[in-house]
């Protein structure tokens, strides 16, 4: 059980940096307010099957 926390932590991790990332591009290609990227990360995020959504949502909450 232990190793299965472990994964999904570092799985949780590796999508919030492509998440990240992606916002990070969205700002600099089309010149966003981080409101507008927020905005979009959400909705994005909403639209992800609950099994990636759940990971993101313990990350953000810690």
């Amino acid at each position: 059980m232990y190793c299965e926390e472990i994964d999904d932590i570092q799985f949780a991790e590796a999508l919030l940096t492509i998440i990240e990332a992606l916002g990070q591009t969205l700002a600099e290609s089309f010149l966003l307010t981080d409101e507008k990227i927020q905005d979009f990360l959400d909705c994005f995020i909403n639209k992800l099957p609950s099994f990636l959504q759940k990971p993101l949502l313990k990350s953000e909450a810690a």
